[in-house]
């Protein structure tokens, strides 16, 4: 799971009850304690904490050695179940996350600690959070503030605050956001703390960027900036140049976008950072293609994909190498060439000012060089024509190639989502509660509803993007066969419009209408005698349109609001990344339109 630790401070208001330490004498200074005392739990809870961030397997022995041995004291297990839970989510097991969290929260509860039982809050709402259940999260969050306010501890009360800002962040409710960062702010100058403040200045910068207000976001990103700098924060910068990209791209000043996005790979790469460097990289990609310049496009795409399905291409940057050094090596040739031929000309003119009767043999001197010169400029351009003739081949190969693997990337995870598919059949087969099932069942269908997406990938001539039509009358002939419908009671039909899609746009959009339509064929024909479910998809001025309607019983929006399912919350979580807006009708039916402004076609 990638952990945002810049934009997203929830991590560092986890580890708020505990020091953290980057210093690795002082790991070493733990390691020698455990020598001498293997069964000291306060060591070992501190060295897997220190590793919970690099080596998550060792901070998991070392946290299930504390708990195995552990006899008496309360505490210290407490804080190894806390640490195995936030170890848990980072791997994303979030089912055992979730429960070592509430076992820490109930020992926490009974030996009555305050601190503790603020952090173990703190972790319940950050693992909602990531789960995208922004109300639950927002509850726990104000648990942990609560708590921490009657305990008087002012930076802690300040970190859950921008915890809570964020997820106002994320409900669009920017002025409630902006109310929390700026009652943080105080405390983190007040105690120098650098590196919180600078975090304060970048989330309220990213706040003013969401509403658009440009000015005010890059006067807080300039003073998060001088702080990072100051300090040496290289991941703060990574990220805070990210941002500035962003909002020199909304703004349309695309050539100052690109120049952020550059550095901001640039300390990236440092850190090794790859979810990161390839989100940069298609940020990089979109601004390139906005300004219609299709051969950097082009490269950056190249690179991205490359990077997006883990296959760093190593040749090719040994490639790219290469030809800098033969380009390098044919300019020094140049130079020195014009330098012989400058040296030459004086020689030639000192002789002639010396004795003209050595007039004719300069001459001819100078025609022969000159000759030899047309001569050697003849043979290099051919050679360097024949060397582009053959690096076009092979580039051309390597495109081949690519491609290639790409499709067998996809056919991997096509096979993979299917054996997850299986699996999630397999447990619903075990399990007798029917709410149970259905949920089982319904993450079954989403999971092949991407597996379909993959599928078309790898079996289409052009890797680029997923012919929507053909996917969505695929997805709709799985889920009738998935819950039973009678085709002959219930009649489809899907409208495209022979659009093609990139696959960032079409994994989202493919989860919402899996969403729609099993919500369709579980309610909506009840009673009815002959069903009808009609999707179109078309675009309009930049503005592509998506109708799901049926001829069933009819829900409303309020309605579904206030079903508070997790499919209505999915929905409304990937519109948000679509930047699509969401109306639904009661009209002879349901109807459901999305406008997305937030899309990818492929031509």
């Amino acid at each position: 799971m990638n952990r945002f630790r810049l934009i997203l401070t929830i991590t560092l208001s986890i580890l708020s009850c505990t020091c953290w330490s980057q210093d690795k004498s002082y790991i070493d200074s733990l390691k020698a304690v455990l020598i001498e005392q293997p069964k000291n739990l306060i060591v070992l809870n501190d060295l897997a904490y220190e590793y919970t961030y690099k080596d998550l397997d060792s901070a998991r022995v070392l946290l299930l050695k504390a708990i195995e041995i552990n006899e008496n004291d309360s505490l210290q297990l407490g804080i190894s179940k806390e640490t195995l839970a936030i170890v848990d989510e980072i791997q994303g097991n979030i089912s055992d996350a979730l429960v070592l969290h509430f076992e820490s929260i109930e020992i926490f509860e009974q030996i009555n600690s305050p601190k503790h039982l603020a952090w173990a809050y703190n972790g319940v709402g950050a693992l909602h959070y990531q789960q995208y259940d922004y109300d639950q999260a927002l509850t726990y969050f104000l648990k942990s503030m609560n708590i921490r306010t009657q305990l008087n501890n002012p930076e802690e009360v300040a970190k859950s605050k921008i915890n809570i800002a964020l997820i106002f962040n994320k409900t669009e409710q920017y002025d409630s956001s902006l109310f929390y960062l700026h009652s943080s702010l105080a405390p983190f100058v007040e105690s120098a703390d650098q590196l919180m403040e600078s975090i304060v200045y970048l989330n309220l910068g990213s706040t003013f960027s969401y509403m658009e207000e440009f000015d005010s976001a890059e006067y807080y990103f300039n003073k998060s900036e001088a702080i990072q700098k100051k300090i040496g924060d290289h991941e703060g910068l990574g990220v805070l140049y990210r941002k500035l990209g962003e909002l020199y791209s909304e703004k349309k000043e695309l050539l100052k976008a690109l120049d952020y996005y550059t550095l901001s790979l640039e300390y990236i790469q440092k850190l090794g950072d790859i979810g990161r460097f390839i989100e940069t990289k298609q940020a990089q990609y979109l601004v390139y293609e906005t300004m219609k310049d299709y051969e950097n496009a082009y490269r950056i795409q190249s690179e991205y994909l490359i990077l997006r399905d883990s296959l760093i291409n190593i040749k090719n940057k040994e490639t790219i190498n290469e030809y800098n050094a033969k380009y390098e090596a044919e300019q020094k040739e140049r130079v020195i060439t014009e330098l012989e031929l400058e040296q030459k000309s004086a020689a030639l003119a000192l002789a002639n000012s010396q004795n003209q009767r050595n007039v004719f043999v300069s001459g001819f001197t100078i025609l022969i060089i000159f000759a030899g010169f047309l001569y050697q400029r003849y043979t290099s351009k051919k050679k360097t024509s024949e060397l582009l003739t053959n690096k076009n081949i092979e580039i051309t190969h390597a495109l081949e190639d690519r491609e290639t693997l790409l499709k067998e990337i996809h056919h991997r995870v096509k096979n993979n989502l299917q054996v997850i598919s299986s699996l999630l059949n397999l447990q619903a087969g075990s399990l007798d509660d029917e709410a149970a099932i259905d949920a089982v069942k319904e993450g079954q269908n989403r999971v092949k509803s991407m597996a379909l997406i993959h599928q078309r990938l790898y079996s289409a001539d052009d890797i680029r993007g997923v012919d929507i039509h053909d996917y969505i009358e695929n997805l709709v002939s799985e889920l009738f066969t998935a819950f039973g419908t009678d085709r002959d009671r219930v009649e489809s039909s899907v409208s495209a419009h022979k659009i093609k899609m990139d696959i960032d746009t079409v994994i989202p959009l493919g989860l919402i209408l899996n969403e729609l339509i099993t919500n369709c064929l579980k309610y909506a024909f009840g009673g009815i005698e002959h069903g009808r479910l009609d999707i179109e998809i078309k675009e309009i001025d930049d503005i592509l349109q998506v109708m799901v309607r049926d001829n069933g019983v009819g829900m409303d929006e309020e309605t579904m609001r206030n079903s508070n399912s997790f499919g209505w919350k999915m929905i409304k979580s990937l519109s948000r990344k679509l930047k699509a807006e969401i109306i639904v009708k009661n009209e002879n039916g349901t109807i459901v339109y999305l406008n997305l402004s937030r899309y990818k076609l492929v031509v």
